[in-house]
């Protein structure tokens, strides 16, 4: 396991932590990809997925032509003030959601999954 910042998760990873956060009960393939209810989960590429986390928890996103930030923003009401960038629009969310739950600033993050 890696410790790594919430900031910084991205594919595989940002989406087994999406999993740890919503506390979905999930399982690992040997491949490294979540399985919840018997399905891929992939917040962080289908709208399907992100969108439901997106009304579900209140997110509000915007984007700003920034050079110095990574383009899109999350936020909450439940961050209370605090916002979680990403290169599009469903990894800010993602990353969102992580924030906002026990996980908090840093996760835990099996090895296999950063490759």
């Amino acid at each position: 396991m890696k410790t790594v910042k919430t900031s910084e998760l991205s594919g595989r990873a940002l989406d087994y932590a999406v999993a740890l956060a919503i506390g979905a009960k999930f399982e690992m393939t040997k491949y490294g990809i979540c399985i919840v209810s018997g399905d891929g989960f992939f917040p962080s590429f289908y709208w399907r997925i992100c969108g439901e986390l997106l009304e579900h928890y209140m997110i509000d996103v915007s984007f700003c032509n920034d050079e110095e930030y990574e383009p899109w923003s999350a936020t909450s009401p439940l961050l209370m003030g605090e916002y979680f960038t990403g290169k599009n629009a469903k990894v800010a969310i993602c990353r969102a959601v992580v924030g906002m739950s026990k996980l908090g600033d840093t996760v835990e993050i099996p090895e296999e999954l950063l490759k």
